[in-house]
């Protein structure tokens, strides 16, 4: 269970530490040395930015915790197991197989975003350690060692503007203009993440999908019909029924709107009114129902604009939550994690 945030005095948050991380080859253990390297580099910016705010390696700490639940084959539990054996033997026979291949779609997806963006809070740190009046300098060279260009034509834009919204937003008192900052560099990430991870996530999903199919697909073209748009129902129910964000207090599942607050708003205060142009255009690009989060909900999380739309909404109406702040593990496991072990007990 999470435990109250305090920083780690291990904390994963150098250039060398993320660096071999990203290189372990045991999944299991570079997945949780990843959730607990987010947790660090989110406490360390805090810390340069406040903790009003969070950034998204603070939202990142429980979807990669999350995805650790899969990679460790945790997300079929052992009666549905058995249930499907019964129900065909021949495909009881592929479980393991396509459990496997589950495991291997999510563990390179959580390696390739932290390998990639985990730098860039690296980056940040440095950037927020300077006075003031030598970070304009020392961002253009940031800058520099980042690729121009769209994600889809393999550049890193969106991290740029991203990296630059954070030094901003240093530079202002707490309140609205900065949260919208934090908010612009939190979906800019958001935005070259889950198009980085499209492979992926409707790698994995096709999987779970495959689970419930039977092994051979029918043949002649009226029949394929039929079969895509099986297909196409399934990715709907697996989205709707398997995938969920564990937060520290809630559990969010994406086949339904993001859910109100605490106190029943939508969005925090800083938030509720967008003012600074670029933030709205971010918006105005994936989100489908402006200014509400009802019409959140994904109906296939295989599909990008699907799973931006519901990211927008929560990472603009969750960016305050205290509770982000809790560590992902108590401080044995976290001690272990750090060292280089696996820890007992639940995770």
């Amino acid at each position: 269970m999470p435990f109250d945030g305090q920083p780690s005095p291990l904390a994963l948050v150098t250039a060398e530490q993320v660096s071999r991380i990203a290189r372990r080859t045991d999944p299991v253990l570079r997945n949780l040395q990843i959730t607990q390297s987010y947790h660090d580099l989110g406490m360390a910016i805090a810390t340069r930015l406040g903790r009003r705010d969070a950034c998204w390696a603070s939202f990142a700490v429980w979807a990669s915790r999350t995805a650790g639940r899969f990679i460790r084959g945790e997300w079929l539990p052992d009666p549905l197991r058995h249930v499907l054996v019964r129900l065909s033997p021949r495909r009881g026979q592929r479980i393991d197989v396509l459990d496997q291949r589950i495991r291997d779609h999510l563990a390179e997806g959580n390696r390739k975003v932290y390998a990639e963006i985990a730098p860039l809070f690296v980056e940040l740190l440095r950037l927020l350690e300077l006075p003031a009046v030598e970070r304009p300098a020392a961002l253009g060279r940031a800058l520099e060692a980042l690729r121009p260009g769209a994600v889809e034509q393999g550049g890193q834009q969106a991290l740029r503007r991203a990296l630059r919204a954070f030094v901003e937003a240093a530079s202002l008192p707490q309140g609205p203009e900065r949260a919208q900052r934090i908010l612009l560099g939190n979906l800019l990430i958001g935005s070259h993440e889950q198009y980085r991870l499209q492979a992926q996530v409707a790698g994995a999903l096709d999987v779970v999908c495959r689970l419930a199919l039977p092994i051979a697909g029918p043949r002649g073209a009226w029949r394929r019909g039929v079969w895509r748009r099986l297909e196409a129902r399934l990715r709907q129910q697996v989205t709707l029924a398997t995938v969920r964000l564990d937060l520290p207090e809630q559990r969010v599942w994406v086949g339904r709107d993001v859910p109100a607050l605490p106190d029943g708003s939508m969005f925090p205060a800083d938030l509720q009114r967008v003012t600074h142009p670029e933030l709205r255009a971010v918006l105005g690009r994936f989100d489908r129902t402006p200014d509400t989060t009802r019409g959140s909900a994904a109906a296939d999380w295989g599909d990008y604009h699907d799973r931006m739309n519901y990211v927008v909404d929560l990472f603009r109406s969750r960016q305050q939550l205290p509770c982000l702040w809790r560590t992902p593990f108590d401080p044995r496991q976290a001690a272990a994690i750090v060292a280089g072990h696996v820890p007992a007990g639940q995770l």
